[in-house]
């Protein structure tokens, strides 16, 4: 289990220097993305529950933080749903958001990596982070305000709407990254243009609570009706 998660990290930090080769890091863009501060939330959220732990000596639960965040949120979900926009496929529209966040989450999770597998977050934090040690760096902190439960939200729903549709592809023998019709998610308000990048289909906000007749699929995800239409 431990290589198998030592080979993702490894596979993260790669994919990550090919977006951040000449990323100057600086303050936040004017406006992040909903998905890019869904992450934010997210990594404050994991530095506070793996420093919970920490202090109280629950190393082994402040490691599976670490490895749950890494694979399920991270790699999983947010680098499926910003890969577009790191790749700068919608021209410049989002990209500073996305590397934003991508850099912070990295140099993050270095530190907090740190005190698990020190060689690697030793590589880690000198090919992404400013320099230096990660072992002579400051602990991570919570930063308040970037605590954003209205984003968390909506980026769980868009992740578990992506996440659906990806296995009702794979169920039906449909490329991972073959285009549909139209994807329309009813009853609920939430930043599509993540969903169409990820899922290269157009997608439809609908305010009733779910289709009235359908020649298509619909799928419920968390309570929310999607429908898949083909073309």
């Amino acid at each position: 289990a431990a290589s198998k998660f030592m080979q993702k990290l490894w596979n993260i930090l790669r994919f990550a220097l090919l977006h951040l080769e000449a990323y100057e890091p600086g303050t936040a863009p004017g406006e992040l993305r909903v998905v890019d501060t869904w992450l934010l939330t997210k990594l404050n959220k994991l530095v506070q529950s793996v420093t919970d732990a920490m202090e109280t000596y629950k190393f082994d639960e402040a490691m599976k933080e670490i490895r749950a965040f890494t694979w399920n949120t991270l790699a999983d979900d947010y680098i499926e749903l910003a890969k577009s926009r790191l790749y700068g496929r919608g021209g410049d529209d989002g990209t500073e958001s996305a590397k934003y966040a991508l850099y912070r989450t990295l140099v993050t999770l270095s530190k907090l990596l740190a005190p698990f597998a020190p060689f690697f977050a030793e590589e880690m934090h000198l090919h992404i982070g400013n320099g230096g040690s990660v072992h002579r760096a400051p602990w991570p902190v919570l930063v308040p305000e970037e605590l954003n439960a209205d984003a968390e939200a909506q980026g769980d729903l868009i992740a578990d709407i992506v996440r659906a549709v990806r296995h009702y592809k794979s169920e039906q023998g449909i490329a991972l990254n073959a285009p549909l019709g139209t994807l329309r998610i009813y009853g609920a308000q939430v930043n599509t243009e993540d969903i169409e990048n990820a899922m290269a289909t157009p997608v439809e906000l609908v305010a009733q609570a779910g289709p009235r007749e359908t020649a298509g699929t619909v799928l419920d995800v968390r309570g929310t009706q999607v429908e898949l239409l083909k073309e």
